[in-house]
């Protein structure tokens, strides 16, 4: 007996098995059965057979090479065409995957995706199933729950990330004065929590009444908010995009933004109007003084809104100092840090997080609670002058700003926030006399100097 491999699955057999053990593959033809061990032991030249030793000894049979050619061919045939089977199905698999891969929605698509009909005409529950998904897709942390314990007359919906509240609720209102246009109105609530939500949730919002799908991208929808931001004076500004009318007042606490279908009523034809009679309360707050003497820590009450402190003390030149801290006992911001006399500094935590203020001094010293709506302004193109620590509103949307100060060589910062966060424009203990990009979103501009400083916003 000797061994061979079998065409089929490759593994070594005896030459008298009609089919293979393994594979059932069927094997040579019984004349060929008849094949010396000795010759072939010595036919060294075929593939599908392997050698082994053997002293039998036998005549020279002939082996029908034709007959082994004829059912190599045949196996090879065979095989290809498995191939062959085998890259059709591989070809129409990878077919099928990128035909689903290009059917399933990314997050750029349900983001960007276009509407055809307005929210005002849709149902609520499918207009806040959108939002929803929407907002999921900027982040997946975004989640939206009905406000079951809201004493609104309508249904409020929270706007959650990570489990907890933004500060930012939407609602199915009317317009803030005009009971006849039908809106969704988003409220930022906590100023201090819920900006950053509150401009993705009105972006999200804007777009899910964009009938005409202008807004291609949440990118497209700044442009418009922005504007109607930037025009928020005398508290009120209302936008017509189209058919859509944007209405935003700024209230004490926050925002409302209310987004109407501007067809309903002629009259919201114009643009920034800032005569219109506002039903919000902007009058600003009352400052609230605390006063004392040495170290000292006290619990304040910021108002509801932004807010600064205005600090004096150190009239002693001692060491004097200003922490804050939030709820939690963490560091929010150190106001002041300074042993020089220390007269009307207005700084602020950019967090609006501050809770209780850890005093160290020597001698009396003085902190007034002020609200961000009562801080001066400085006017783009005007150049304002002034010492110390400082805080101002922004007028205009500057995009440069020129800046001379820090004589004494001192610490010098100059720090623009906007809703998005905070941008260091000068930190530097030298003098400092140079030009910096600013940019047209900021809205607060802070001077951290121990000495004169000018400023020109252009």
């Amino acid at each position: 007996m000797m061994l061979i491999c079998c065409p089929e699955c490759g593994k070594e057999i005896s030459d008298q098995a009609p089919t293979c053990i393994y594979c059932g593959y069927p094997l040579i033809s019984e004349e060929n059965e008849r094949i010396s061990k000795k010759e072939v032991q010595n036919d060294t030249s075929h593939p599908l057979i392997v050698p082994v030793e053997s002293t039998e000894s036998s005549q020279e049979p002939q082996v029908d090479s034709k007959n082994i050619d004829e059912k190599t061919n045949s196996f090879q045939s065979k095989k290809k065409k498995r191939v062959g089977k085998k890259v059709i199905i591989v070809i129409a698999i990878a077919i099928v995957i990128i035909a689903v891969a290009l059917s399933t929605p990314t997050p750029e698509d349900t983001i960007n995706k276009d509407v055809n009909i307005s929210v005002f005409e849709r149902s609520q529950e499918e207009v806040v199933a959108s939002i929803a998904d929407r907002l999921y897709s900027i982040d997946p942390n975004y989640t939206v729950e009905e406000d079951v314990d809201s004493n609104t007359v309508s249904t409020l919906w929270d706007v959650n990330y990570d489990g907890q509240w933004t500060g930012t609720s939407f609602s199915f209102a009317n317009m803030p004065d005009n009971p006849e246009i039908p809106a969704l109105s988003i409220l930022c609530l906590n100023v201090k929590t819920g900006i950053n939500h509150f401009f993705n949730i009105s972006k999200v919002a804007l777009m899910e009444n964009d009938v005409q799908n202008r807004y291609n991208s949440l990118g497209d929808t700044d442009k418009d908010l922005q504007k109607l931001f930037d025009s928020v004076t005398s508290n009120r500004a209302v936008e017509v995009f189209g058919d859509t009318l944007l209405e935003c007042v700024l209230m004490e606490s926050g925002y409302v933004l209310c987004i109407g279908d501007a067809t309903n009523n002629d009259s919201y034809s114009y643009v920034n109007s800032q005569d219109k009679t506002t039903p919000f309360s902007m009058e600003a707050p009352d400052p609230v003084v605390y006063t004392g003497s040495g170290d000292d820590v006290i619990e304040i009450e910021p108002p509801t809104a932004m807010f600064v402190l205005k600090i004096t003390g150190n009239s002693v030149s001692n060491h004097f100092g200003v922490k804050g801290y939030d709820t939690q006992g963490n560091p929010t911001e150190l106001f002041v840090n300074t042993t020089e006399p220390y007269t009307n500094g207005v700084t602020i935590d950019s967090t609006f997080m501050t809770t209780t203020l850890e005093i160290k001094a020597t001698g009396e010293w003085s902190i007034t609670v002020i609200p961000v709506q009562s801080l001066e302004k400085i006017e783009t193109g005007t150049l304002k002058e002034g010492s110390g620590d400082q805080v101002f509103l922004i007028s205009g949307n500057p995009h440069r700003a020129n800046i001379t100060g820090n004589s004494g060589a001192h610490y010098f910062g100059v720090i623009a926030h906007d809703a998005s966060g905070r941008d260091v424009l000068v930190n530097t203990t030298e003098p400092y006399e140079g030009s910096v990009i600013i940019s047209s979103d900021a809205v607060i501009l802070e001077v951290k100097s121990e000495d004169s400083w000018k400023i020109l916003l252009k």
